[in-house]
């Protein structure tokens, strides 16, 4: 007697991971994201740069990124000062009390630079 195997591929939806694209005033683009197949809890985020030569393929030429670690889900990331550009990456922790633990992130030239900022220069809800 012949049988047919049936194979379920059906897989819960991971959870959707944090990627923001940001286009900076002098072309440059930067990619910040979590760290794909990580828990939105906690894991790693990266700050990507490219040199946005081309306006159609603004990722096509990468020139430099960081790995920081990410105790919380990011939130949003914004632009907060021009020349010299600077970001905030809002993260918020998943436990009791829900803190902010929020980086700035500068670009020297082609290199990425981040920080935690100290708490009190976090802005909370």
């Amino acid at each position: 007697m012949f049988g047919a195997v049936l194979v379920s591929t059906a897989q819960a939806e991971a959870p959707q991971t944090f990627v923001k694209q940001l286009t900076l005033g002098d072309g440059r683009v930067v990619v910040i994201s979590e760290g794909p197949g990580e828990p939105r809890s906690l894991g790693s985020f990266s700050v990507r740069l490219y040199s946005g030569a081309s306006p159609q393929f603004p990722l096509d030429d990468f020139v430099g990124g960081q790995i920081y670690p990410r105790d919380g889900t990011i939130e949003s990331v914004r632009l907060v000062d021009e020349l010299p550009y600077l970001l905030q990456v809002e993260i918020r922790s998943a436990g009791s009390g829900g803190y902010r633990n929020d980086w700035q992130c500068g670009f020297v030239d082609n290199r990425v630079f981040c920080q935690p900022l100290p708490s009190a220069a976090v802005e909370t809800d």
